[in-house]
This record gives C-alpha cells, structure tokens and sequence, in this order.
C-alpha cells in the first residue's frame, strides 16, 4: 500500500464528473486536497487552471504532478491539510470552492474544517461509501446522526454518483460516494444561538444512540434528568425518542429550551 494509504482512481469519465460538479460555483479559488500522482487534476487544469490550487502532504506525490503537469502545474502547498490555517494560507481570497478524494482517516475532520471555514464557497468530495451515507441520511434512518445534521446545517449537500471499489488502483476493501456541498445561502441558526454550544448538544445526543435521548443527554452531559425532563416538556419532544428520531427542527427547539433564561 502506498505512503499515506492512498489509493488512486482510474476512471476517466467519473474524474471529470467530479470536475464537472463545482463548474457553477462562485470562487475566486479551488482547492484541490490530496492530488497524489494527479488523475483529478488532469481534469481540473482543464477547466479551471488560473483559479486552482493544491494542498498535497507526500513530496514524492509533489515530484510526480510537477514532472506529469509541468509548466501547467497548479500552485502546491506541501502540507498535511488538518494543520493549515485556512483564513491565514488562504487570506487574499474571498471564497474558496474544494475538492478531493479524501483520505479515509480523516475525512470527516477535513469535513468540518471545510465546513466551518468562513470562506467555504462549495465543495466536491469522495468518500468511503458508509460516510457518504451518513452524511446525506435523514432522521429516522439508521445512519442519521451528528453528521448528517452537522452537513445539512450548514451546506445543501447531495449525491452526485457512487464510485466502485473497482475503479480504484489498489482495489479498496470498499466502495466510495461523491457528494457535492453547496454553501446555504441562509442560516438555519437565529442570531444570538451558538454554533458551537448547538454542536455540542447535537455531539451528546447521539454518543449513546441505542439510549433514549433524555437517557444519553443525562449520561454526556452534566444536567440533572429531572431538569432535562422539563427541558424536553418545554421543547414538545418525547423524552423516550431515540437521537436519530429527531430532526433538526427539534434539535433545535431542544437547544432553546435548554437555554432559555428561566432554565438556567
């Protein structure tokens, strides 16, 4: 297996579906995570080469786009991605459209980070097929979870297509899914709620989520269970709900009732 765990695909319709897929998005830049030996980038040069950029970790990966690409070769931050400071790396720009095969270890942290980010204009990534899943499900469904709720929140997220372990170079144990993240023009937070207090009661609901909400929320956190009660009275939600019963209009009024000035 190659540095890094990296697996390259060898499909050349769905590289440039996945160029295809950020063509109407406003940016004044693109960011490409992880163009190894650049079989997305062939196709990224194609379209968008004066707005393009790389952010690629293993030198060896660097040698091969530059000698592949040379004088077409896209700008290439050498650098683990989870450790840039994106508001000070990418500062002269105003939005920012990513892209990638992202690695498996960490693409739900690269997700975050993209996401939050105040820049994010828009994104295009490829992950394993289960946290594809997870990301699109709705409440109810067995995948739904903090994920999920954490992506729709802040992007209209959609599939765009499955890829097949087959179109990998090693074989993968394990099929892979596009999803396209178009930044929500609107915020679904009211001023004066917390983004990151809302996340945390959305991360605590769902760590013990075979358990009743009112029982994992009692367990994650430090409130009593005859206060969460009212909490849950108050917000109209039935206590004896699982996490993934929940959808983001009850999170929400959740998160209200928990912070309103006669619960505190």
């Amino acid at each position: 297996m190659p540095k890094y765990s990296q697996v390259f695909l060898n499909n050349d319709y769905t590289t440039m579906r996945i160029a295809e897929s950020i063509k109407d998005f406003d940016c004044d830049a693109i960011v490409e995570i992880g163009p190894g030996k650049g079989v997305l980038t062939k196709d990224l040069i194609k379209l968008y080469q004066k707005k393009l950029l790389a952010v690629e970790i293993d030198g060896r990966m660097i040698e091969c786009l530059k000698e592949r690409f040379k004088g077409e070769i896209p700008p290439i931050i050498k650098s683990d991605f989870m450790r840039l400071d994106l508001s000070e790396v990418f500062s002269k720009y105003k939005k920012i459209v990513f892209i990638g095969n992202l690695p498996y270890h960490c693409a739900t942290a690269i997700l975050e980070k993209v996401l939050l980010f105040d820049k994010f204009g828009g994104a295009s990534f490829m992950f394993q097929k289960e946290m594809g899943e997870r990301i699109l499900s709705a409440a109810n469904d067995k995948d739904y979870g903090y994920f999920s709720i954490f992506s729709q929140l802040l992007s209209e997220a959609f599939l765009l297509l499955d890829v097949p372990k087959e179109d990998f170079t090693p074989i993968p144990k394990i099929d892979s899914r596009v999803i396209v993240f178009k930044k929500k023009k609107d915020s679904f937070l009211e001023e004066g709620v917390s983004l990151k207090k809302f996340l945390s009661l959305i991360k605590a609901s769902f760590s013990h989520r075979r358990k009743t909400i009112l029982n994992s929320l009692t367990i994650s956190t430090d409130l009593e269970k005859e206060r969460l009660v009212k909490v849950f009275e108050k917000a109209q939600i039935k206590p004896a709900l699982r996490p993934q019963n929940l959808t983001i209009e009850d999170f929400k009024r959740l998160y209200n009732a928990l912070n309103q000035k006669s619960e505190i």
